[in-house]
C-alpha cells in the first residue's frame, strides 16, 4: 500500500502509540497509558488506507466499523457487541479502526444507543447487555451460565485494555464546508481549517476519550495524487503501466476537483485494465473483438 507524504507523517506518529497498545504494557501501571488516536479529516482524504495500512505494517489483524453500520443491542440483525466481542477473544492483539464518529452527534433513540455503546468500548467497559457468543464461553458444564458469561467478559475485558488499539476517525465536513473563502459575494473555494476550528466540530464527550494531540488529514493535494500514480506505475506489468499513466492525468484532475481521495486509483486501475484487455482481445471475422475474452 501507498501512501501520500502527509499520510506517512502521521503513520510515523501512530506506529510507536500502537505498539504500546498492543504490548501488553499500557494498562498495567497506575495511570493507564492513553494510546486511543482520532483523526480528523474530509471524506476523501485516506483516513481508512491509512489505518489499514497501520495494520499492514504492524502486521496486525484490523477490526473495522463505523457508525452507520453498528448494530446496537436489541437492534435487528446480529448485534455488532457480540461479534466485536468474539474477534477480541479470538485475537491476541489487534487494531479497531471506528470510522464516521462524526455521525455520533445525532439526537435520534438510535444514535443515543450507538452512542453508549462506542463511549463503552473506548472506555474498556464490555457492556452486559448483550449475549455472549457460546465459543467463548468455559466448558465447565457445571458452571452457572451467568458465572461462565461474566468470565468470558472479563477474559475480553483484559485483552481490550492490553492488546487493542483504537483509532478513531471522522469527517467533521462542516469546519470544511464553513471554511470558504470568499471573494465579493462568491465562494472561490476551500481552505484548509485551523485546529482550533476543526476541534470546534468535535464534540467533547468524543475528544475527551482520546489523545488530545488530534491527528489532522488534509485533503491529497495534485503532487499527492501524482506521486502516488508514480509509486503505482513502478509496480505495474508493462502491460498496462502505459494505460495506467495515459489515464491517470485526468483521473487526477477529477479528484482534485471533486475530493474523490485514493479511490480514484482503484478506478484508473480498472480502466487501465480494461483498455489494455480490449487493445489485446482478439479480433473475429467480421472485424468485432471478444471484449470479454
Amino acid at each position: 500500500m501507498i501512501l501520500s507524504p502527509q499520510q506517512e507523517r502521521l503513520l510515523q506518529n501512530l506506529l510507536p502509540l500502537a505498539r504500546l497498545a498492543t504490548s501488553g504494557k499500557a494498562g498495567k501501571m497506575a495511570i493507564r497509558a492513553r494510546t486511543h488516536c482520532l483523526i480528523a479529516g474530509p471524506s476523501g482524504a485516506g483516513k481508512s488506507h491509512l489505518i489499514r495500512h497501520l495494520a499492514s505494517v504492524m502486521q496486525l489483524p484490523l477490526w473495522e466499523s463505523c457508525v452507520s453500520s453498528w448494530i446496537p443491542m436489541g437492534g435487528r440483525g446480529s448485534p455488532t457487541w457480540p461479534l466485536l466481542a468474539a474477534w477480541i477473544d479470538k485475537h491476541p492483539e489487534g487494531i479497531i479502526f471506528l470510522d464516521e464518529l462524526d455521525k455520533l452527534d445525532g439526537i435520534s433513540d438510535w444514535t443515543q444507543c450507538i452512542r453508549l455503546e462506542i463511549h463503552d468500548l473506548l472506555d474498556f467497559r464490555v457492556p452486559h447487555g448483550f449475549r455472549i457468543a457460546e465459543e467463548l464461553l468455559s466448558e465447565s458444564f457445571w458452571e452457572k451460565s451467568d458465572d461462565r458469561e461474566d468470565e468470558a467478559r472479563n477474559r475480553v475485558g483484559i485483552r481490550l485494555r492490553n492488546r487493542v488499539m483504537i483509532v478513531g476517525a471522522g469527517a467533521w465536513q462542516r469546519a470544511w464546508t464553513g471554511n470558504l473563502t470568499r471573494i465579493g459575494y462568491q465562494d472561490s473555494g476551500q481552505s484548509e481549517p485551523s485546529r482550533q476550528q476543526m476541534l470546534g466540530q468535535i464534540s467533547a464527550e468524543i475528544l475527551q476519550r482520546f489523545r488530545s494531540d488530534v491527528l489532522l488529514l488534509d485533503p491529497l493535494k495534485e503532487s499527492d495524487f501524482r506521486l502516488i500514480a508514480g509509486h503505482i506505475g513502478q509496480t505495474l506489468p508493462d502491460s498496462i503501466r502505459g494505460a495506467f499513466t495515459k489515464l491517470a492525468g485526468p483521473a487526477i484532475i477529477r479528484a482534485v476537483e471533486g475530493q474523490l481521495g485514493m479511490r480514484i486509483f482503484e478506478e484508473i486501475m480498472a480502466d487501465a485494465m480494461l483498455s489494455a484487455r480490449i487493445s489485446a482481445a482478439p479480433e473475429h471475422a467480421d472485424g468485432s473483438r471478444n471484449h470479454l475474452s
